[in-house]
């Protein structure tokens, strides 16, 4: 009793007792734990509860979503697959009007994806189906990634199909036409040719903001392969970058779509069109790069995606490409 009394002393009043010395903290320490530890131990078992763990354990499906699009490693913000027509169907019982919307959405409208190679296959109003409304932000149309050999020439055909987003393809455009527009010109600082680093920096310096590449996590390197008639690598290990021809866009964005949509599964950008019967080798640096950027490539966030044909079909039909 004499001895806590004492320690109390200590610890109540440090400046009547003057400077203390290791056994008295020693002493207080003691009488501290001794004294406090059940405190102490009710402390930490409420400290245990994170208040973050709690909250995302009482969170609906929809505010778990929200939070997983804001996650993310670099880039921009994440965006939702759906259109702006599928998303807000689950969400009001009145009509929807979007800019991406051929007509206003009713609940008793039935929504179509935009098919502009197979406009036969659409009615506005069908016997069964009834009203169909087109959603133009999300594409459908075939591949035409392949060429096949024929009497006459070289046929081509498509072994799946491609979905994409009209939006993603647009800024994909514009992002192609400036950059195209910053190599027609001279390289800044005396430089003989343009790297892909320095060009990646002059047209953010010029814009004023990043690349849809750069946005959506697609390599700088494997979005320039997939323009290949308008953008071409040399030099050693391909580190130099030039226009092929002229000071315009020479390739169809759609192709470049196609292109980065099969990369998600190859892991690589395939510049040169399959030819059905012949071996397509890469070269050396190109398979050095493709190595390199598999993981991203599989990974990136473009609205696009391919489907295979022999995937849906049965094994009756898959005797070998779709036609256009």
């Amino acid at each position: 009793m004499a001895h806590d009394m004492a320690a109390a002393t200590v610890k109540l009043s440090p400046h009547a007792t003057g400077t203390l010395d290791d056994q008295q903290h020693r002493d207080v320490l003691d009488s501290d734990s001794e004294g406090g530890g059940q405190e102490q131990g009710m402390r930490a078992s409420t400290l245990r509860l994170d208040p973050i763990s709690i909250a995302t354990t009482n969170e609906t499906l929809h505010q778990k979503l929200q939070r997983t699009l804001a996650e993310r490693e670099s880039g921009g913000p994440r965006e939702q697959v759906g259109s702006p027509g599928v998303r807000l169907r689950n969400t009001r019982c009145c009509d929807i009007v979007h800019s991406t919307l051929s007509e206003p959405l009713s609940p008793y409208k039935t929504l179509e994806t935009c098919k502009p190679r197979w406009t036969n296959t659409r009615f506005r109003y069908h016997l069964n189906r009834g009203i169909s409304v087109m959603d133009q932000d999300t594409i459908v149309v075939s591949a035409r990634d392949q060429l096949q050999k024929t009497t006459h020439g070289l046929l081509r055909s498509s072994s799946g199909t491609l979905t994409y987003s009209s939006t993603h393809r647009l800024k994909a455009e514009l992002d192609v036409a400036e950059l195209a527009h910053i190599l027609a010109g001279n390289v800044p600082g005396g430089g003989h040719a343009w790297t892909p680093k320095r060009l990646e920096w002059i047209f953010k310096e010029r814009t004023g903001r990043q690349g849809c590449w750069k946005h959506y996590e697609v390599p700088f390197e494997a979005f320039l392969a997939a323009f290949p008639r308008t953008f071409e690598s040399f030099g050693p290990v391909d580190k130099f970058v030039r226009l092929r021809h002229g000071s315009s866009v020479q390739d169809n964005c759609e192709d470049a779509m196609v292109r980065l949509a099969r990369a998600r599964t190859h892991g690589c950008v395939e510049s040169k069109t399959q030819t059905l019967g012949m071996r397509n080798s890469l070269s050396e640096s190109s398979m050095s790069k493709s190595l390199l950027f598999a993981n991203k490539l599989k990974n990136h966030r473009l609205k696009v995606a391919y489907s295979s044909y022999l995937g849906s079909a049965s094994p009756s039909q898959m005797v070998g490409p779709k036609p256009v």
